[in-house]
C-alpha cells in the first residue's frame, strides 16, 4: 500500500464535498433547493462522486457518518440517508477498496485533537496545519471532506505498519 492515497467525502442536503488531500483537490457539487426533493437527485450524486473518484487511485474513503439521535425531521433524514446510500454505492462500483463510516467526534479527536471542535475550530486546524490545502477550500464541507481524506491517509498508514486503523 505504499503511496497509499486517501479521499474524504462530507455531504449534506445542500452540498456535498469530496477531497483528496495527497493530491490537494478538493470538489464540491451543490444541489439545487428544487433537486433536494428529487430521489433521481442521489443517481446524479452517484455520478458526479464517481467522476470524481475516477481522477486518482483512491484506496480508501472516510465518508462522515450520518448525523444519528439529532431532532431532524423525517424529510430531512430521508434525504440524507438516500444520499449516504448514493455515494457508498458509488465508492463501491468505482472499486474503492476501504470505506469507512466516521463519527464526527472521533475524526475531529484524531486529526484536529479535540472530538468537540467547532466548525471554526476545524477551519483554524486545517489553516495552520496546511495553509495551501485550506486555500483549495470554498466552504466548511470543503474543509470537512479535506481533513476526513486526512483521516483516511492516516489510517492508511497506520495499516502499513501492521496498526490498526
Amino acid at each position: 500500500m505504499s503511496g497509499s492515497l486517501g479521499a474524504g467525502v462530507d455531504y449534506g442536503v445542500r452540498r456535498i464535498a469530496y477531497a483528496v488531500p495527497g493530491a490537494g483537490t478538493v470538489a464540491e457539487l451543490k444541489i439545487p433547493i428544487k433537486a433536494r426533493e428529487d430521489p433521481a437527485n442521489w443517481y446524479r450524486l452517484a455520478n458526479w462522486l464517481g467522476e470524481q473518484v475516477a481522477a486518482h487511485d483512491i484506496d480508501a474513503v472516510a465518508i462522515e457518518a450520518p448525523i444519528e439521535g439529532r431532532a431532524a425531521n423525517v424529510q430531512t433524514a430521508v434525504r440524507m440517508g438516500g444520499a449516504f446510500g448514493a455515494l457508498v454505492v458509488a465508492l463501491v462500483t468505482a472499486g474503492v477498496p476501504l470505506i469507512w463510516t466516521v463519527a464526527p467526534s472521533s475524526w475531529k479527536k484524531e486529526i484536529c485533537g479535540f472530538g468537540a471542535a467547532g466548525k471554526d475550530d476545524v477551519a483554524r486546524w486545517l489553516a495552520w496545519s496546511s495553509p495551501a490545502l485550506s486555500r483549495v477550500c470554498c466552504s466548511q464541507d470543503g474543509v470537512d471532506a479535506t481533513v476526513l481524506g486526512m483521516y483516511a491517509d492516516l489510517a492508511l498508514t497506520r495499516m502499513e505498519k501492521g496498526e490498526q486503523p
